[in-house]
This record gives C-alpha cells, sequence and structure tokens, in this order.
C-alpha cells in the first residue's frame, strides 16, 4: 500500500484515458482512477475513446486489446493517423505473440494483464513517466553537446579572425 501511495504522488498530476469495453471494468475503473490522477477520462470503446483522446490532452492513454468493433490497435492506428503520439498502456486477457508485436511496434509502452490491480496500473503510469523524463534528459544532453561544439568553433573562429 505505501508504494502505491507514493506512487500517487509522482503521477497525481496526469490526465488518464481508460479504454474497456467491459462495464464492470470501467465501472470499477472510475471508482478508482479520479483517486489517483488529476484527471480521469472513460470511454466503453473505441470510437468513443478516439473521441475523447482528441478532446482532451491526456498524458496517457490506457486501452484494452479485445474490443468489438474497434480493438486497442484500431485505436491506437487512427489515433496515430491523427498525429496523437500519446504514451499507450495496453491491458489483456489475450497474450498473443502477433498482437503483441503489433502493438510494441505501434508503440505500446507497457501491458497489463487482466485482471490487474491499482498498483500495477500506478507503476506502468509511473513507467511511462519515467521514459518521458528520460527522453527529455537526453534531448537537454544532445543540445548541451551542440552548444558547446558550436562555442568551441565559434572560439576557434574567433581566434583566426584576430590573429592576424
Amino acid at each position: 500500500m505505501g508504494d502505491t501511495l507514493n506512487l500517487r504522488d509522482k503521477i497525481k498530476g496526469y490526465k488518464v484515458l481508460f479504454v474497456d469495453d467491459e462495464e464492470f471494468v470501467v465501472e470499477t475503473m472510475q471508482d478508482v482512477l479520479p483517486m489517483l490522477f488529476k484527471d480521469s477520462y472513460f470511454a466503453s470503446n473505441g470510437l468513443d475513446g478516439i473521441v475523447k483522446a482528441q478532446d482532451n490532452k491526456i498524458d496517457v492513454l490506457i486501452t484494452d486489446l479485445s474490443m468489438p468493433k474497434m480493438n486497442g490497435i484500431q485505436v491506437i492506428e487512427a489515433l496515430k493517423e491523427k498525429g496523437n503520439e500519446t504514451p499507450i498502456i495496453m491491458v489483456t486477457i489475450h497474450e498473443s505473440v502477433k498482437l503483441t508485436v503489433s502493438a510494441i511496434k505501434l508503440g505500446v509502452l507497457d501491458f497489463i494483464n487482466k485482471p490487474f490491480n491499482l498498483g500495477e496500473i500506478a507503476k506502468a503510469i509511473e513507467k511511462v513517466k519515467l521514459k518521458q523524463e528520460n527522453e527529455k534528459l537526453q534531448m537537454r544532453l544532445i543540445l548541451q553537446d551542440r552548444l558547446a561544439a558550436l562555442g568551441s568553433a565559434m572560439d576557434s573562429l574567433s581566434h583566426e579572425i584576430m590573429t592576424p
């Protein structure tokens, strides 16, 4: 329980969209996720999930893999086509290598097996947050390296101009 509370403090500002076709799962998550996240949105099918993802600036999408009409892979593909790069966590009861590979190719960052608990959701989102922070740090390092190289080039050029 202490680990979950600690994680809650780290991810409480996140806005999460949870998409699942099982009414009981969605109702349960509607009771639980608002305690963990700043804003929680819910959809009971893929089409509604796409609309809510586009209408709300969400930080993480948690989607079920197996849903009627539009499965989790199709939801992700539709969002990617619209330019949405929201980090994705996939929830599934079915483990298929083919679907798992497809999901990873589309950028799914983590998988949670059903039945799941709140701690698993929190840890998966913490992984997403850490990945995002890591990417930002890497980008800063690249920019610092480029600025250092530019500074060296300017010093060298300045020296050449000043030296007759």
